[in-house]
């Protein structure tokens, strides 16, 4: 947990560290399902992240699946599509070639940000950018 690495870092007392935690806990600012939910709604509001890539996020924090499944659930499945389609909308744009390598640049450029594969070609098919 990175709350021992601080409580650490300032010196604190071990014996003060469990009373410390549970404190915060008690108070929520130590939470872990307010923490996902947050960080998962931030990311896909202000970097455009698909779910994949908030999931690995958090499993980094050591966040449980349960708790991501929840925080992942909390965003709103048409803003995710219409969230992905405005992306690659914008990529498709921007990026040059034939059919073919601008299909793939860009389905590349969705995936990298954690869309899944099967969401981006389906959009991409159904979808004629001009």
């Amino acid at each position: 947990m990175e709350i021992l690495l601080k409580l650490k870092f300032w010196n604190c007392k071990p014996e003060w560290i469990p009373e410390i935690i549970n404190e915060l806990k008690k108070e929520r600012f130590l939470d872990e399902q307010r923490f996902a939910n947050s960080f998962a709604r931030g990311k896909f509001r202000m970097k455009s992240w698909g779910k994949l890539k908030i999931m690995g996020t958090l499993l980094q924090h050591n966040i449980s699946q349960d708790i991501i499944n929840k925080a992942l659930n909390e965003i709103d499945e048409n803003d995710y599509r219409n969230t992905l389609a405005n992306l690659l909308e914008k990529k498709w744009k921007v990026t040059t070639g034939e059919q073919n390598s601008k299909v793939n640049k860009t389905a590349a450029y969705a995936i990298n940000k954690g869309y899944e594969s099967g969401l981006v070609f389906k959009i991409l098919r159904s979808t004629t950018f001009t």
